[in-house]
């Protein structure tokens, strides 16, 4: 079985010698120590099997110990759980609005500054909204838990008084963990160059093939990603499919039916959809014309 202990835990006790009892001996449950039978010599746990390792893949036959998780980088979010945090779509949602809020508040400063003295009690006003905005997204707190105590893979929401806990998956139903990738290009001007980049984030894959984002996207950072993506596959005792540049994860089963998660350039596929639909609607318009 595999054992956890906690983030920060002290060394067990040692074993009592031949012939010494006592009411109260600890035992080893779930990777943390707690108390035993009244009246019974209980034995020291015993120890990892070789082979046994943090970094191993296999499930069975691993021990994870303290110093392993304080090294893996990760952040702690109370006893037994490591926090994998990132920025939220509901996040991302109060961060533009409070920024828009002060982008209104901040013109009508300059109106009252430089124009008209009559704005005043506007520019008071929108200072409602700004503090409001601000609330929503200083409040607001979500992230993914490795829960180790449980094993599982929680997502921990948190707006002002609200807060608990979802699971996502328990680590035995987690596969893999690895990267994704994404194409981002941006133009200078009307005439200017157009640049191309891809940006990557860390992803754990199910063994459902479900994928999910844990990260947030990075530019130009595959090695970022693969880094959070190996310290995860360690805690959960997954596989870690190391990521590749401008590659995404590609989900298959095999012959038997085991999941198999490779890293694969993404098809052109969408173009060739684009070029079909664009020219459907230009057979479309020249059939309109005709019975016209």
């Amino acid at each position: 079985m595999v054992e956890f202990d906690d983030v920060v835990s002290s060394p067990p006790p040692p074993p009592p010698s031949r012939g010494q009892k006592t009411g109260r001996m600890p035992s080893v449950v779930a990777g943390s120590w707690g108390a035993g039978v009244s009246g019974r010599v209980m034995p020291p746990p015993p120890p990892p099997p070789p082979g046994g390792a943090f970094a191993g893949n296999g499930r069975a036959g691993s021990t994870i110990t303290s110093a392993d998780l304080l090294a893996s980088g990760l952040q702690t979010a109370g006893p037994g759980r490591l926090k994998v945090d990132l920025t939220t779509p509901l996040e991302k949602l109060f961060l533009t609005v409070f920024l828009l809020a002060c982008v209104l508040t901040g013109l009508l400063l300059m109106t009252v500054l430089l124009e008209d003295k009559s704005a005043l009690p506007m520019f008071f006003s929108s200072l409602i909204p700004l503090g409001i905005c601000f609330w929503l997204y200083w409040w607001t707190d979500n992230y993914y838990v490795v829960d180790l105590r449980n094993r599982m893979f929680l997502f921990h929401f948190h707006f002002g008084p609200i807060d608990f806990d979802w699971s996502v998956a328990p680590f035995g139903k987690i596969a893999a963990c690895t990267t994704t990738s994404v194409h981002k290009t941006s133009k200078q001007g009307k005439h200017g160059p157009t640049r191309h980049w891809w940006e990557y984030a860390t992803v754990v894959v199910l063994d459902s093939g479900k994928i999910i984002p844990v990260s947030d996207f990075s530019r130009e950072n595959l090695y970022a990603a693969n880094l959070l993506a190996e310290k995860l596959a360690r805690v959960f005792q997954a596989k870690h499919v190391s990521g590749r540049s401008q590659c995404i994860p590609v989900v298959k089963r095999d012959s038997r039916g085991n999941l198999v998660v490779t890293q694969e350039q993404p098809s052109q596929l969408w173009l060739l959809m684009v070029v079909l639909v664009v020219f459907g609607l230009f057979l479309i318009g020249n059939l309109v014309d005709k019975f016209r």
